[in-house]
């Protein structure tokens, strides 16, 4: 019997103190305290007959409750290039056309978006900004709607990173607030690496108050992070005239600055998915609108082990990669704590980043 959303919700938050419990314990016992992963809740018993863990194929396609696979990262330049509808049109084709023919009859889209709540004004709008963008083709002889591929796709609507797939709910992809389900699909792809909010908005497009709004529409949990450096009070001046706004003294006289957050999703809101092909298809985006990269922007690269960030560092000294392909900073992880975690720069180069 499928757990009812209260459950739910309460299993979540009984799994996240469990692991805060963990990770504090861990840490006052003085071992390395390994950051949690995703916390994966388990699929109610009506999604688990139609889908494994990952498996979105199989029955009860029409169900709202039923996951569809998507990029959101394609998802968020077609929201930005205006053409969600076209997008979302596109995306429920590939989602019943499970065998990969690439087409669907026109009688299982139009069941399908009426089973959706979708109105019949509302589908011609989404087909046919679909068709002049180029991402279906219909054929009136046989009735057939023809999709392109998911690197045309990303060509076509703007789309440079395409990033990994991941899942969401039929029915909250096509709903009012849809933008903030596909936001978090976003983040789920990042699999709780740090990357700031002018980064994130550098690659997707999505404007810093945007993502801040999206984030308060849907539940999650963000885990600051903070650089201890071992300069002293007296620097502090220096350091946010040079960059380090959130830099601030510690207890300890030390100085510490604020890195990029580390959010997390619930599975029931999105889950990312296996790599698949992504790879294969970024390099078809990359052939197709190669541009050379911008030289702005701070590369950073987090390790929780000191055999990572020792790895790392061997990898850019031995690299012919030119300076701004290579990472800006790398920081090793010495404080999991509760609610925050605290990362020690590591030095970069001939130059000890802060």
């Amino acid at each position: 019997m499928a757990l009812p959303e209260s459950e739910r919700i309460e299993a979540e938050k009984g799994l996240q103190a469990a692991e805060n419990q963990r990770r504090a314990a861990a840490f006052n016992s003085g071992s390395s305290g390994r950051l949690s992963k995703t916390i994966t809740l388990p699929i109610p018993e009506k999604d688990r007959a139609c889908h494994g863990p990952y498996n979105l194929v199989e029955n009860n396609l029409h169900g709202q409750d039923n996951y569809i696979k998507i990029w959101a990262a394609v998802g968020l330049a077609a929201i930005r290039a205006n053409l969600s509808g076209a997008w979302r049109a596109w995306q429920i084709c590939k989602h019943l056309d499970q065998g990969g023919g690439g087409k669907v009859t026109r009688a299982d889209l139009w069941t399908y978006l009426d089973d959706l709540g979708i109105g019949e004004r509302k589908r011609r709008r989404w087909i046919g900004q679909a068709k002049k963008a180029g991402l279906l083709r219909f054929d009136p002889v046989l009735s057939d709607y023809y999709m392109v591929g998911q690197a045309q796709a990303a060509i076509r609507l703007g789309c440079k990173h395409v990033g990994r797939s991941a899942a969401v709910r039929v029915g909250e992809f096509v709903k009012a607030g849809w933008r903030a389900n596909v936001w978090s699909a976003y983040l789920t792809t990042l699999n709780g690496r740090l990357v700031s909010q002018e980064k994130k908005a550098e690659l997707t497009g999505v404007p810093i108050r945007t993502q801040n709004y999206y984030q308060m529409q849907l539940s999650g949990s963000a885990r600051r992070n903070y650089a201890q450096t071992e300069l002293t009070s007296d620097h502090i001046t220096g350091l946010r005239d040079h960059g380090r706004s959130s830099a601030f003294v510690g207890k300890d006289n030390r100085v510490y600055y604020r890195l990029p957050d580390m959010r997390t999703v619930p599975d029931h809101i999105a889950r990312t998915l296996p790599k698949g092909r992504s790879k294969k298809i970024q390099k078809q985006v990359n052939l197709s609108c190669y541009e050379a990269r911008e030289q702005g922007g701070v590369f950073r690269l987090f390790h929780e082990k000191a055999k990572g960030v020792k790895s790392a560092l061997n990898k850019i000294r031995r690299s012919d990669h030119p300076p701004w392909e290579l990472p800006d900073e790398v920081f090793l992880l010495t404080f999991p704590g509760k609610n925050s975690n605290i990362w020690q720069p590591a030095q970069v180069g001939d130059v000890q980043a802060i």
